[in-house]
């Protein structure tokens, strides 16, 4: 994931490889320990105070880092629906969402 933030972060403010490994692996952890998305708030102070990016150069890798996710997600659920051996009704009732999210 922090290839991913690195490659995302605009090149004027892109930190260090490095630098950017250590903030993923902070905001890592703090994501799958703090509740209600104090991870992610971490992970922006993080990405501004130890990375010297910006508060938009911060909010744009956070915020292509959910795109990316949410698209996994939605891939990840279609693949399933399709290869798993369930019910035909159960298919479309799962077909339904994978074709509304590709409206968006």
């Amino acid at each position: 994931m922090d290839g991913l933030w690195w490659t995302v972060s605009p090149r004027e403010e892109r930190p260090k490889y490095a630098t950017m490994f250590e903030i993923n692996s902070i905001a890592s952890a703090l994501m799958n320990t703090l509740p209600l998305l104090g991870g992610h708030a971490a992970a922006l102070a993080l990405l501004v105070k130890r990375g010297g990016m910006t508060q938009h150069g911060a909010l744009s890798v956070m915020a292509l880092d959910q795109l990316g996710e949410g698209l996994a997600k939605v891939t990840i659920f279609v693949v399933v629906a399709v290869s798993a051996p369930i019910p035909d009704w159960m298919r479309v009732g799962i077909a339904q969402p994978a074709l509304e999210s590709r409206r968006y």
